[in-house]
């Protein structure tokens, strides 16, 4: 290679060096952009934004400490109304807690609570404080979020981490047991638990499909799963 083209190249890949270094803080900002928007139209907080302006804040910035301040001096303003003031400061937290600083995050989320009170905070505050080893503490939060939510996945998902917290312990026998003392719609939240611990049989013999729990296909198509899991054929084809 002449020594012209090695110049021609060596130029080349410092442009493309230096215009990526100068587009990532560019695309973070734009991320930060879409939350700050999505935080006062939105009806719930909209986490796969989150995500994406923490993937970028690391990206761009190295951290996520501009990202946070900006975040910060936008929920500082009284002016704002207080749903999208508690948004950015649930924000704050999401992207704490993707960082590994919980108590960052649990004080994002007391601010928030602070300004609003809302399924999403109660729901950050109770899966915080059940990821610190507060499984009691966590279900007080975890109750609000099964009364007020309206999606169904959610919904199970809390019912699911409630069940764990009153066994005390991802104990099958206590799960079991406790149980059995209780009325059937508890007992098909256990049984979806100890699906999800992989213990289908156990759980194929607590449920009962609920007609007024709605969907009654999927709750079929979850028997057939276990069954089949549990090798299980005669339940299967039933």
């Amino acid at each position: 290679m002449s020594a012209t083209r090695q110049r021609l190249v060596a130029a080349a890949f410092a442009g493309a060096l230096v215009g990526a270094l100068f587009a990532a803080p560019a695309r973070a900002a734009t991320a930060l952009a879409e939350v700050l928007q999505a935080s006062g139209s939105a009806e719930r907080l909209d986490l796969e934004r989150i995500g994406a302006l923490y993937e970028e804040a690391i990206l761009g910035d190295g951290g996520i400490e501009r990202a946070v301040e900006r975040l910060k001096a936008f929920a500082a303003s009284e002016r704002r109304a207080p749903r999208q003031r508690a948004n950015v400061l649930l924000a704050i937290g999401h992207l704490h807690w993707r960082h590994g600083d919980r108590d960052a995050a649990l004080a994002a989320a007391d601010a928030a609570l602070a300004v609003r009170d809302g399924v999403d905070g109660w729901l950050l505050k109770a899966r915080l404080l059940d990821a610190g080893g507060e499984p009691l503490a966590a279900a007080a939060w975890y109750e609000r979020v099964v009364a007020a939510t309206a999606r169904d996945e959610e919904r199970e998902f809390v019912r699911v981490r409630l069940t764990l917290a009153e066994a005390g312990a991802r104990n099958i026998e206590a799960l079991t047991s406790l149980a059995a003392e209780r009325d059937q719609a508890f007992r098909n939240r256990v049984s979806i638990t100890l699906a999800v611990l992989g213990h289908p049989r156990a759980a194929l013999d607590l449920y009962r499909v609920a007609d007024d729990a709605g969907a009654p296909f999927r709750q079929h198509v979850r028997l057939a799963e276990w069954a089949i899991a549990a090798a299980d054929w005669t339940r299967a084809q039933a």
